[in-house]
């Protein structure tokens, strides 16, 4: 590796240490994303770093805040979302199966827009719409060459230094934030890349002990401190598909070390630290789902959990099935005829002020309900069953996978978020032509898949 390579590393590490600074330096931490940036434009020739550092740029751009939070100026992250689908773009060529079937369904997703009885918002059109270029995009192109896309080990430490920062926040500036959110960022859930990388490197070689401990130890800390519950939802269920389709490989015995690790010691221990030092009390979803235990209906519990995604979900459901299955179109809208929302304040962020006083919700909470409503039901439970197959093929590609379903349920709502999907798909499509800079064996393992740490 050169130097500069090495520099370039050290850079984009540091800078990830700091944009988790929001409580020291938050004027300073919303323009790190730009450091990052640099170094892919510097490092434009090496694809593969030139991207990971574009994908980190996009990470740590900060994209929602509430009351005093600083965020990241909107021009500044629409230039790193620019540099993001550039790399997308970049040494594409047209894929036919994947272009066929994307304007296959376009035509669909223009016959019930057009046909759809359902409530039209042009509020909601711009991100439908680029959700549509991006199907298009990632389906429709694939890469030209097969040289490595981005580098995961890179991105690793990248994120693990994140991790670093965001534990250090939860050790130091608990008073800050106790009983809300340490951070509202849409791609806050990328936290759980260090625990995906590390499971996956299993089929390989084990990681030290301390760094299991305080990978595990870090990650359930901040996901507690984060709130944000979907997070944790997909963190516990990303487990257990991980378990099952390693159920019938040949290195049981690492997967079965590494779940007795995580169940007799990383999660325990990470709980008694937390209940020792902060108190149950200290963390908002321990209060939460303590009121929902108290509940005797399973109806009453959920609604206890978040109010909003109950009766969203309800709403949802309350329409005809063809809607359910293939959405609604773009634009569409659920209207409150029941009033099951109107009581939710404007100091709640849940909605904007327009949606409360009209009645009528675009911007919905669940991926279930935002993209089933436009997109379909049936869609969005095809590509979540497709992205679980393809987390049992190769360990690289697994890993991939893996964070593109989480961000999928935890981000599909922004642009950081949908760019950041269709950047881990991008990175696992065959290409189209071979080159001679991978290593051929009997694994189908790229000679870029390395344990953290290798050279």
């Amino acid at each position: 590796m050169k130097i500069s390579d090495k520099i370039a590393i050290f850079v984009i590490v540091l800078s990830s240490f700091i944009a988790t600074q929001r409580f020291l330096i938050p004027n300073f931490a919303v323009y790190s994303c730009l450091i990052p940036l640099i170094v892919s434009i510097n490092s434009y020739k090496n694809v593969a770093l030139s991207n990971t550092a574009i994908a980190m740029s996009v990470i740590l751009s900060i994209d929602y805040t509430v009351r005093a939070s600083v965020g990241t100026p909107a021009p500044v992250r629409y230039i790193v979302y620019g540099f993001c689908m550039f790399a997308l773009l970049r040494g594409t060529v047209l894929n036919p199966p994947g272009l066929k079937l994307s304007l296959a369904y376009m035509v669909l997703l223009i016959a019930t827009t057009v046909t759809s009885k359902a409530t039209f918002v042009i509020e909601a059109l711009s991100r439908d719409v680029f959700i549509t270029i991006l199907i298009v995009i990632t389906a429709g192109l694939t890469r030209k060459y097969n040289s490595q896309y981005f580098s995961q080990k890179i991105l690793f430490y990248g994120i693990f230094s994140y991790l670093v920062g965001e534990f250090v926040n939860v050790i130091l500036f608990n008073d800050q934030y106790a009983g809300g959110y340490l951070s509202f960022d849409s791609t806050k859930a990328m936290v759980l890349y260090c625990v995906i990388y590390m499971s996956y490197a299993l089929y390989f070689k084990s990681f030290p002990l301390w760094v299991w401990v305080f990978c595990y130890m870090a990650t359930v800390m901040v996901l507690l401190a984060y709130v944000t519950r979907m997070i944790v939802y997909m963190f516990v269920l990303w487990h257990i598909i991980f378990f099952i389709i390693n159920l019938s490989r040949s290195n049981k015995s690492r997967i079965a070390r590494h779940y007795s690790f995580v169940f007799s010691v990383a999660t325990p221990l990470s709980i008694m630290i937390i209940v020792g030092s902060f108190g149950l009390e200290g963390f908002k979803v321990f209060g939460t789902l303590m009121d929902a235990i108290r509940l005797d209906t399973i109806s009453g519990a959920l609604e206890s959990l978040d109010e909003v995604r109950f009766f969203e979900s309800v709403m949802f459901f309350d329409r005809n099935i063809f809607d359910i299955l293939f959405g609604s179109g773009v634009g569409s809208a659920l209207v409150d005829t029941d009033l099951f929302l109107t009581h939710i304040s404007n100091d709640a962020f849940a909605f904007s002020v327009q949606e409360l006083t009209s009645g009528i919700f675009y911007n919905l909470h669940d991926v279930w309900t935002d993209l089933g409503l436009r997109f379909g039901l049936l869609p969005l439970a095809c590509l979540c069953i497709f992205f679980v197959y393809k987390m049992g093929t190769r360990p690289d590609h697994g890993i991939n996978f893996s964070i593109a379903l989480i961000l999928l349920f935890c981000s599909f709502y922004s642009v950081a978020g949908l760019l950041m999907i269709s950047f881990f798909v991008r990175a696992t499509q065959e290409p189209r032509h071979k080159v001679n800079n991978l290593r051929s064996n009997n694994t189908g393992r790229p000679k870029s898949f390395k344990k953290p740490g290798a050279a």
